[in-house]
């Protein structure tokens, strides 16, 4: 049985408690039958200490698992869910925003449109800077070596033009469509070159550009206009007014001097005037030494060597080297040559 004082466990039958000494009665309950109690405080404020208990109340700290949680905690445990996964999205969202605008994308954007308005408003050193800017970043982006061949062409850079763009082609290799992009314009911006450098006279150098893009680029249509820029090019090399250096007719030399009296001339004014033309044609004007000697048809060249032939058929061959031209043409089993030296204005 039990002590009914202190609730300590003691023989069926003992008189007095081994723990606290409690003398004891029939308030004493068997084992069995020992329900714990636990003592109650009265409020604050309740006015006695008096501590009584309750029968069949719950052991100290003992929990009963069972009991439903009441609606309120539910809904509040829902909401710091839903405060937590807010608060977690507008992290990332900020996150994201933070890295994209620091990112190379937004960087590469935003040099691209300012490069753009710049072009627009012909301030073209600032255009150039930010598509150099671009590739910087992102050296495989076909617009920024687009761009800023636009740059060179419009400032007659074409040297320039055409590095960026080789440059281009070779970082986009196996991009098909960039490729083909940046091929389009560099054969834009080779016929650009001819044109430009022909018009300040540079013939020499459009003659070995057009070689150059010849070699360079497949385009069997863009090959013919090059060669059709070759073509002008010796035109416009070979054009112009020749003072006459010397005669042979079968082999012999004639003496100028002995000519130009023959024709009440002076040796200075031994000369003709060749115009070559780009459509094919050519016009040799030697009326200053003989008024029948005019002569109109087509030319062909091969190198250093061209042939005129006249509207009657009749067949000149012709050398040049140096600005100097060396004509020669064969009548009755006759050789006869002329050589004359380009006159420089």
């Amino acid at each position: 049985m039990f002590c009914y004082k202190c609730g300590k466990e003691i023989k069926d039958g003992q008189t007095f408690c081994s723990y606290c000494g409690t003398k004891q009665s029939a308030e004493a309950k068997p084992k069995a039958e020992m329900i714990w109690e636990i003592p109650v405080t009265a409020p604050v404020g309740g006015g006695s200490e008096k501590q009584d208990t309750i029968p069949g109340a719950a052991k100290p700290n003992e929990t009963k698992s069972n009991e439903p949680k009441p609606d309120g905690a539910k809904k509040k445990k829902g909401a710091v869910i839903g405060i937590a996964v807010a608060a977690l999205l507008v992290i990332a969202v900020g996150a994201g925003c933070i890295l994209y605008f620091t990112g190379d994308s937004y960087a590469c954007s935003k040099n691209m449109k300012l490069a753009e308005k710049y072009f627009e408003d012909e301030d073209y050193e600032e255009a150039l800077s930010c598509y150099e800017d671009v590739l910087k970043i992102d050296n495989t982006l076909t617009d920024a070596y687009l761009g800023a061949a636009d740059v060179h062409l419009v400032e007659e850079n074409y040297e320039e033009a055409l590095a960026i763009l080789r440059k281009g082609l070779k970082k986009v290799r196996s991009d098909r469509e960039a490729r083909e992009e940046l091929e389009e314009k560099l054969m834009d911006a080779y016929l650009a070159a001819a044109d430009g450098y022909m018009e300040q006279g540079n013939y020499e150098r459009v003659s070995s550009l057009a070689q150059e893009g010849i070699e360079e680029i497949e385009d069997a249509s863009f090959r013919r206009k090059l060669q059709q820029k070759q073509e002008e090019v010796y035109a416009f090399g070979v054009t112009g007014s020749y003072k006459l250096q010397s005669v042979e007719m079968a082999g012999m030399s004639v003496n100028l001097a002995d000519l130009a009296s023959s024709m009440e001339m002076s040796i200075d004014d031994l000369k003709v005037d060749l115009e070559l033309r780009a459509d094919g044609k050519f016009f040799f004007d030697l009326s200053d030494l003989d008024s029948s000697l005019v002569m109109e048809g087509i030319y062909e060249v091969s190198g250093s060597a061209m042939t005129l032939v006249t509207e009657d058929g009749e067949s000149i061959s012709a050398i040049l080297e140096g600005g100097v031209i060396t004509m020669s043409e064969e009548a009755d089993g006759v050789t006869a040559s002329m050589t004359f030296k380009k006159q420089m204005n």
